[in-house]
Parts: C-alpha cells; sequence; structure tokens
C-alpha cells in the first residue's frame, strides 16, 4: 500500500477531523453551536475531568480553570469545545476521550530560527506522546502515513507526524497526528480519532479503475499520473464510506503545478469529492 502523501486532504473531506490547522478555525467559533442535547452524553464537568487527565502530571490544572466554549457537531459525533487560557481542547460527547489538544506557543526567538531538532527526535517524541494518549496505539496496526516538517518562516517550524491503522488493504477512521515544535519539542497539537469502522473493506472497483475515474475529472492534463489510496472515510453523520484518495498530477502550465485530488467511492466508482488544485 502506498503511503497517504496527501494526508490533509483527508482532514479536509473528513470533517470530523477538523483540520490540522485548527489553531484558526477552532478559535473562531464558527461550528459552536450553543444548544446543548443532553441525550446519551457526558456532561461537561466529566469533560474537564477528561482534560484534567489527560494532561495529568505535566500541566496540573483544576476543572474550575476550564471554560466551556460550545459544541461542535462533527460526521463523526459531538465534540465539547474547552479552553484553558490560549489552549483549546476538543471532548468527545460519548467517549469523554479528548479528541483535538492544541497547546499555545510563542514565536521563536530569532536567534533559535536556524537551530532545530532533527527529524528522528521529533518523531520519538510524537510516538511517546501518541503511545501515551491514545489509547490502543500499541494494540492496533498503526503506519506512519505523514512526517513532514513546516516553515512557517518568521512564525516558526514544526513537524506533523500521523499515524493511522491499516486494516488488511485499507486504512480505518482510526487516526492520529501531531505537531511538534522544531526548536524544543513541544507538543503543539494533538488530533485523534477512534470509531468503529461499520463499512466494508473489501473495494468493488479495482485501484486501476479508480486511477481512470479520477483522471478523467481533469481536462487538459498533460502526461497525467496518479497514485491512489484506499481507506475508510466519513463524509456524512455516521455513514462511512470506503474510498481510493487518488492525487493526479499533470506536466506544469504555465509555471503552475497541475492536478488535484479525488474520492471515488470504492463500491461503486462514484466520485464523492473533487479537488481540482494541487
Amino acid at each position: 500500500m502506498k503511503p497517504v502523501t496527501k494526508w490533509i486532504f483527508v482532514f479536509a473531506i473528513c470533517l470530523s477531523l477538523v483540520v490540522i490547522t485548527f489553531p484558526v478555525s477552532a478559535s473562531s467559533g464558527n461550528n459552536v453551536n450553543n444548544q446543548i442535547n443532553t441525550e446519551d452524553k457526558i456532561d461537561i464537568d466529566n469533560a474537564k475531568d477528561s482534560v484534567v487527565q489527560y494532561l495529568g502530571t505535566d500541566r496540573a490544572i483544576k476543572s474550575t480553570d476550564i471554560q466551556y466554549r460550545g459544541d461542535i457537531e462533527t460526521p463523526l459525533g459531538n465534540l465539547y469545545s474547552l479552553s484553558n487560557g490560549k489552549d483549546l481542547f476538543y471532548i468527545n460527547q460519548k467517549t469523554g476521550d479528548v479528541e483535538l489538544a492544541y497547546f499555545y506557543q510563542t514565536s521563536p526567538e530569532l536567534k533559535v530560527l536556524s537551530s532545530i531538532i532533527s527529524t528522528e527526535e521529533a518523531k520519538a517524541i510524537a510516538k511517546a506522546y501518541a503511545e501515551k494518549h491514545y489509547k490502543n496505539f500499541n494494540k492496533k496496526n498503526m503506519q506512519l502515513v505523514s512526517s513532514q516538517l513546516y516553515d512557517h518562516g518568521a512564525g516558526g517550524q514544526n513537524y506533523i507526524f500521523g499515524w493511522a491503522e491499516e486494516n488488511t488493504v485499507a486504512f480505518t477512521l482510526n487516526r492520529v497526528y501531531i505537531s511538534v515544535n522544531a526548536y524544543d519539542g513541544n507538543i503543539i497539537s494533538y488530533l485523534a480519532k477512534e470509531r468503529t469502522i461499520t463499512t466494508s473493506l473489501k473495494p468493488e472497483i479495482e485501484e486501476a479503475d479508480a486511477l481512470a475515474i479520477a483522471i478523467g475529472q481533469f481536462e487538459g492534463l498533460i502526461s497525467p499520473r496518479a497514485d491512489a489510496t484506499l481507506s475508510v472515510i466519513c463524509l456524512e453523520t455516521d455513514i462511512q464510506h470506503l474510498a481510493w484518495i487518488v492525487t493526479v498530477h499533470g506536466e506544469k502550465k504555465d509555471d503552475l503545478t497541475q492536478g488535484g485530488q479525488v474520492l471515488v467511492d470504492a463500491m461503486n466508482g462514484e466520485v464523492l469529492l473533487f479537488n481540482p488544485f494541487n
């Protein structure tokens, strides 16, 4: 199975996973719903306790230090939005799991901008954090699907590492992504999901057919080429699909990169989502 090189596209299509750029979206409050449905979910006090337990001895806080910001609805379930100062936490309303944590980072001083920790050191930090906070990490077949250093100029640099469960031939919804400060190794963000898979993992559409369908969505591509990853996705509440996530490339045109990503239903060949930009 090919590695997931376009994992951010997976996040874009799986709205439940928010997006890895959540520091902006999480603070905007655009998706917050203050209408609280009390059926079949933990209460806010228990959600706050989950944050306290999640932080543990790393940073001792009391539940009274945590503020409730609202409810967030996603295709993979609803979350409580909580905060402690500028740090943000999203709690699964049914399980109480911390599914997103963002730790505010101050901008690095200019003198350290040229000195960062190695990829291997950062990955070891991220994996240890995943093993500590993502239950069953070592019991599942978690495969590293992304490892990248992002340079934000004066805003500093950070690594993002992602693991996804590989089950037989496809990746499942069980994933964890961790961002590491490239200068001091501190955790910037933790984003995770663990769900029961309710759809078949046996595709009816072969990879070659999915590639042809995806390439056919683009017009005028020169020397098109594509690669695909089979994965479970969730675009609507509680509706899972097995899909080919196809990345299409073409020769540059007017110095612009050509191609994009296409989601092809692995059971019937339907195009579920089309992103015409690479």
